[in-house]
């Protein structure tokens, strides 16, 4: 990959033959794509991708190279992949005979990738069958779903794998089919890992040697928590060399992409960059290695972040946290926890409407749900904003302690853990919004975060949230795990991530940040926006020299404050 300029591609689709698999997503409902994870990728794309995937590598005869995509689809990637190999040289017989290949779980769509395939070939006189093309679960069998696959792997691995987000009931994996998969993937099969970050691993796995892999990943996979095993697998095998992303919807997947290249046995380097559906040259990103446990705090979890190959406007902002002083990270003060499925499953039972009234008034045996969609930077709106949990939408959520601990003991022990005086942090936010629980009455609801002190002393608190809200933090987190959200603009933090975060180092400026977070509290809990915000920018000032941080910082900060709401 040592050009800089994109490799020269013909326009997609000028033969015609794509348009057979483009009908076909046609065919699909919306709710059948997002199920299943298919979604059709338009011929611009597929043709850029594997254009950069493949440049510089040697695909002309007398070699016989071979390319895959184990989640074919409609054949966009094949198809691509085919032109390629054309324009390097092979004739289209022994191009669709024999050097690619492919596999879906969808018989229709295997079946109308290979006629693609074969009219294609046919257009040249050629009368030929794509053979590897078949039906089969390429991630449940790997390469056996091909009986006669190549001994010493695919010299080019590209594709748009199916999207299944474990967070949602829909597209979770069946049991089942979850057992299959840890039985040959072992720990890659994380409780919360996308299907396509298992693509990704098994697919590095298939290269032989010198060969490349170009998947179309969510960006999620960067940097999330659960998908980190599949990252450090896929690094054991292959350096990441290239790397592109579209910053636009490319197909109505409704999901942020972006697809790392990754070459079998190149050193690590320089990564090249591409951006936009014209594959647009970037300044290389430098080399990817294992998260640093340097400086700027510990990481417990070896797997290497690739957010940073991500646009750099906030890892600019980020590098001026760079001073920060001594390497104390917020886990040494505080426990921070967060719930799973069984504890939002568990609590839906016993959540009903309850007048805000008197839930402030002290009925310890009603406690309010404090949803994410409810908390603003030290601002709970719970009882004056409505918000959605367990499918529908509340007024003033509130969790029945005593039918709780009656009918689900376990979770009952589980809450009094946390009806504790915290820090509530939210998770899917453009900064980090945490809001004081100082009377330990809050019930967190997945995915929201419990922060406790372990002095036990109630100021600390003020402390805490003061770190949590502080402009260097939230580009700390960003251009830390940018990717892992749903969106690329915000922040998605694990408990385990949040023990992570460095404190600060001159403590004076941390008091009066602290100080500050208590009267922008105050100022919301009094309805008063304005000595909220003013309270809010008196915090991140104090929290910007706290963290020797400059004020390009904090201006990015305030430019990202949510309005009052």
């Amino acid at each position: 990959m040592s050009s800089s300029a994109p490799p020269t591609r013909p326009e997609p689709d000028a033969d015609g033959h794509d348009a057979a698999g483009q009908a076909y997503a046609g065919t699909l409902d919306r709710g059948h794509r997002r199920r299943s994870g298919a979604f059709y990728t338009p011929p611009a794309i597929a043709a850029g991708l594997v254009a950069v995937a493949a440049d510089g590598l040697d695909l002309g005869p007398p070699s016989r190279p071979t390319v895959c995509d184990p989640a074919v689809g409609g054949g966009a990637f094949l198809l691509a992949a085919a032109r390629h190999l054309e324009r390097a040289g092979h004739d289209r017989a022994t191009i669709v005979g024999h050097l690619v290949w492919g596999a879906d779980v969808d018989a229709a769509a295997v079946a109308v990738a290979r006629d693609a395939l074969e009219s294609w070939a046919a257009a040249s006189g050629a009368v030929v069958e794509a053979t590897h093309v078949v039906v089969g679960d390429s991630l449940s069998r790997g390469r056996a779903v091909w009986p006669d696959a190549p001994t010493d792997g695919f010299d080019l691995v590209v594709g748009n794998p199916p999207f299944l987000n474990q967070l949602e009931t829909r597209t979770a994996r069946p049991r089942r089919q979850a057992a299959l998969l840890r039985d040959r993937l072992g720990t890659l099969v994380r409780p919360y890992a996308d299907a396509a970050a298992l693509f990704l691993a098994d697919g590095a796995w298939w290269l032989a040697p010198g060969g490349r892999l170009a998947l179309i990943l969510p960006e999620s996979v960067l940097a999330a928590r659960d998908a980190g095993p599949a990252r450090a697998a896929a690094s054991a095998r292959a350096a990441v060399v290239g790397f592109w992303w579209p910053g636009q919807a490319v197909f109505d997947a409704m999901v942020d992409v972006c697809a790392p290249i990754l070459a079998r046995g190149a050193p690590a380097g320089p990564v090249r960059r591409w951006f936009g559906p014209d594959f647009t040259p970037l300044a290389p990103a430098e080399p990817l290695g294992p998260a640093p446990a340097g400086e700027l705090g510990h990481r417990s979890d070896p797997a290497p972040l690739w957010s940073p190959l991500l646009d750099r406007s906030a890892a600019e902002v980020a590098r001026a946290v760079s001073r920060l002083a001594g390497h104390a990270v917020l886990g040494s003060r505080v426990e921070a926890t967060a719930g799973f499925r069984d504890q939002f499953y568990g609590v839906a039972p016993h959540v009903y409407e309850r007048d805000a009234a008197s839930v402030s008034a002290g009925d310890a045996a009603v406690v309010p749900l404090v949803t994410v969609g409810l908390i603003d930077p030290l601002h709970l709106r719970w009882g004056s904003s409505s918000t959605r949990f367990a499918g529908r939408r509340w007024a003033a959520p509130a969790v029945d302690l005593v039918s709780l601990a009656a009918q689900n003991p376990a979770l009952a022990r589980w809450a009094q853990a946390r009806l504790v005086p915290k820090v509530v942090l939210a998770t899917q936010t453009r900064i980090l919004e945490p809001v004081v629980d100082g009377q330990g009455a809050w019930w967190p609801s997945v995915p929201a975060i419990a922060v406790t002190p372990r002095s036990g002393d109630p100021d600390e608190l003020w402390a805490v949230a003061a770190v949590l809200a502080s402009p260097a933090v939230s580009a700390w987190a960003l251009a830390r795990y940018r990717g892992s959200a749903l969106s690329r603009d915000a922040i998605k933090l694990a408990a385990t991530q949040v023990r992570e975060l460095p404190l600060p180092g001159d403590t004076g400026a941390w008091a009066e940040g602290a100080g500050a977070a208590r009267r922008a509290q105050e100022g919301a809990e009094a309805a008063d926006p304005a000595a909220w915000r003013q309270a809010l920018i008196d915090l991140g000032a104090a929290m910007t020299a706290a963290y020797r941080s400059g004020p390009e910082v904090q201006q990015w900060w305030v430019g990202r404050l949510p309005p009052w709401r």
